[in-house]
């Protein structure tokens, strides 16, 4: 594929992509009227999110192993048909089963994009561009999950929350557009899968989700029982789901550690931010939401600029300065707590910048260093350890917002919530640390170009 061929494939990507991030975080604002409506429990209405989330991410690992063995273009158009269908089935839902099996549905195509973020970069942008265009897929990904509960709180208001599913219908407008411009692959034969090994690994991931969510043991142990039962099947299936080659490359290896530390330094980022706004300045959510949106408009504004860096200077490069950055805003969130609100905004620049570069610069490395058969489960296997990552370190942090020990921490403010705060982002300092060593101590590679060796980025 020739330069403007690459940038329409990663433009028509990032049209489909909205939909799927829309599609979870606009619901979040409408649970109670959806209660309301059909009269069941906040609980129960929280299914329709919280039900989305881990088939959501086991999807997207599955669409990772399936695009190592089927075109990309043909598994992009099945999803979107799908994710159509269930969107007009939750739009036209008479009772509370229905709306869930339409989200169910829904769920089986969203899960295919994430998966897609990553996969249509690796698979078609030559190495020297890809960062750039790695970039702009998360930018894209990061504006979109920034302005869902705002779309989704006005379409909620001012319409109806059934109107969402409207929203969701649209993806099926870039149907014809993906068929006609997407590259027609050869040489896949639709081979066979490891069914036995995709459901061990799927419900042993669930069940760690799950014993997150609902703080309970016995789920975690389940799924402790299933990963080793998935490991050992490994061993002795023909085709593993998961090739034990992967996690033999050094580089990878270290990759999915590096990605849970920034995924988790986000995440902390995320939640911690707004609750330290309102216990600290007694803010209400709309002014929180005001003082949170600069840093995260920042993070995706510039994520096509980190892709270039990283294109230009070396993914090595963007990632020690990711780091460098995401640990100057956690010391500079936690110096500031307590001062000018606004000044918490400058901060939050500096630590979302940091981390929209880490994610950027190591996709980019990540799929340099896959052979071209395991792309696909490559990159699917590290955006769900990202994705479970999140959900159990974010309620660590929320959890350890109610510990008074971190205030010891604190040596600017010794007492109170604000010292707790202060306390807990000086603790976070410590992940940014972690990547820097594990760069630092990751050589980097040797590769021919032609007669010539020369040492990767």
């Amino acid at each position: 594929m020739d330069a403007h061929s690459e940038k329409t494939v990663i433009r028509l990507l990032c049209c489909a992509l909205p939909f799927s991030v829309l599609n979870i975080t606009m619901f979040n604002v409408a649970l109670p009227e959806i209660a309301g409506e059909f009269r069941v429990s906040p609980s129960a209405a929280a299914w329709v999110v919280t039900g989305f989330a881990p088939l959501y991410s086991v999807g997207s690992l599955l669409y990772g192993k399936l695009a190592d063995i089927y075109p990309v273009r043909r598994l992009l158009m099945a999803a979107i048909a799908i994710f159509g269908c269930g969107s007009l089935l939750g739009l036209f839902a008479f009772n509370f089963p229905m709306l869930l099996a339409g989200r169910f549905v829904q769920t089986v195509g969203a899960s295919c994009f994430p998966a897609m973020a990553m996969q249509v970069p690796s698979r078609f942008v030559k190495e020297e561009r890809r960062g750039q265009a790695l970039g702009v897929v998360s930018a894209t990904l990061a504006v979109a999950g920034g302005f869902g509960p705002i779309l989704g709180g006005w379409i909620a208001e001012w319409f109806h929350w059934r109107s969402l599913f409207l929203i969701s219908i649209g993806v099926v407008l870039t149907l014809p557009f993906i068929h006609r411009h997407f590259p027609r692959e050869t040489g896949k034969n639709g081979g066979g899968i490891d069914l036995a090994g995709a459901g061990l690994f799927g419900l042993s991931a669930i069940l760690f989700m799950l014993s997150v969510t609902q703080a309970d043991a016995r789920l975690a142990a389940a799924g402790f029982a299933l990963l080793a039962a998935f490991l050992f099947q490994q061993r002795k299936a023909a085709q593993p789901f998961v090739p034990p080659a992967l996690f033999r490359n050094r580089r990878y290896s270290k990759g999915l550690i590096m990605g849970s530390l920034s995924s988790s330094t986000n995440i902390s980022v995320t939640l911690l931010t707004p609750l330290a706004l309102h216990h600290v300045y007694g803010f209400h959510s709309g002014l929180i939401g005001l003082i949170m949106f600069p840093g995260a408009m920042s993070a995706a504004l510039l994520g096509k600029f980190g892709g270039k860096l990283a294109d230009r200077k070396g993914s090595r490069f963007v990632m020690a300065l990711a780091a460098a950055l995401t640990a100057a805003g956690l010391l500079a969130l936690s110096a500031s707590l307590g001062a000018w609100p606004w000044l918490l905004a400058a901060c939050l620049i500096l630590a979302n910048c940091g981390s929209n570069f880490m994610q950027t610069a190591l996709a980019k490395r990540i799929s340099v260093g896959l052979a071209p058969e395991h792309v696909g489960i490559g990159m699917g296997v590290f955006g769900l350890t990202n994705f479970l990552t999140v959900g159990m370190f974010g309620t660590v942090v929320t959890k350890a917002a109610e510990w008074p020990a971190f205030a010891a921490l604190n040596p600017i403010h010794p007492h109170g919530q604000l010292a707790v705060f202060g306390g807990i982002y000086l603790a976070l300092c410590v992940l940014p640390l972690c990547t820097a060593g594990l760069i630092w101590g990751d050589r980097p590679a040797k590769k021919t170009l032609g007669n010539k060796e020369v040492m990767e980025r």
